[in-house]
């Protein structure tokens, strides 16, 4: 009977420990969950400071004729091309803590993603000016989900004509 009382205190010790390990296990993924939003809406953040910071080229990608004019201007293209790498890589987080994630998918931040990279929608479809080797940088689930939307979707200001008297 000793022995018994033995085994079961060793077995739910055992279980006691198993249930902690699990515990903390779930303790340390919404923790680090936690820290993955807070990167991910500070790199939004900084995307939509660099967007009113950039207005006059921003939307200049939304139209091919726009595109195509924006590109004939070196340190425009320069600069606009610059901001579609930094608001790309911070999509890209996004899709990882929003989009990708079971656990965290949100519907509203998949549509800020389609809106936002829509923006530069002639700049990503371009082969010549967002290459392979450029691609290869970003996450390929990712670069999926953007180029099927950005081949089905165009982004609002398209339809304006405020964005083909931005080139200076």
């Amino acid at each position: 009977m000793e022995e018994i009382k033995g085994y079961v205190a060793a077995a739910v010790s055992l279980v006691a420990v198993c249930a902690g390990f699990l515990t903390a296990r779930r303790q340390l993924r919404a923790a680090r969950r936690a820290t993955a939003v807070t990167i991910a809406k500070n790199h939004y953040r900084e995307t939509l400071d660099l967007f009113l910071k950039h207005h006059d080229i921003v939307y200049l990608g939304v139209k091919a004729s726009t595109y195509q004019t924006l590109t004939e201007h070196v340190s425009q293209f320069r600069r606009y091309r610059w901001l579609a790498t930094i608001t790309m890589f911070s999509l890209q987080e996004l899709y990882n803590v929003f989009v990708s994630d079971p656990e965290g998918k949100d519907a509203r931040w998949e549509r800020t993603i389609v809106i936002i990279s829509s923006v530069f929608r002639c700049h990503l479809l371009s082969e010549e000016h967002f290459p392979e080797y450029i691609r290869s940088g970003y996450d390929p689930a990712f670069l999926e989900f953007v180029f099927a939307n950005l081949r089905k979707h165009e982004h609002p200001a398209s339809s304006l004509q405020i964005s083909e008297f931005t080139v200076r």
